[in-house]
């Protein structure tokens, strides 16, 4: 009766160990997936902002072009100026793989139009 009990504890331990463990590799996985998020979010918003000052910018006002790298910091101060602090959360739950999918869908049409939008402007200009 002993063993039986025995191993019945170990079994829990083993499973607790397990569950444990995928948790923890659940939320460093969701940290990469964020870091490489913003990452190539503000890398995006970056080329956006060079594409359109030197479509836009440039030939109305006559200043100088920024480089992608300018554009780039350019989009980190933007985004500290609005606050948009990037989250793995969404009020007291947790983002799906589905959502950031959606995010990442919704981010690279937004940059499509405002690239179309910029180009068509940089054509009156």
């Amino acid at each position: 009766m002993e063993a039986t009990e025995k191993n019945q504890e170990l079994e829990r331990e083993i499973a607790e160990y397990e569950k444990s463990r995928a948790e923890l590799w659940g939320n460093v996985s969701e940290l990469v997936i964020a870091i490489c998020q913003v990452s190539i979010g503000l890398q995006i918003n970056g080329f956006l902002i060079y594409q359109l000052w030197k479509w836009i910018i440039v030939p109305t006002y006559g200043v100088e072009p920024i480089t992608v790298g300018q554009g780039f910091g350019v989009g980190i101060f933007l985004a500290l100026f609005r606050g948009e602090i990037p989250s793995l959360k969404k009020g007291n739950k947790r983002i799906t793989v589905a959502e950031y999918r959606h995010r990442i869908r919704y981010s690279l049409q937004k940059l499509a139009l405002f690239l179309l939008l910029g180009w068509l402007a940089s054509l009156f200009v």
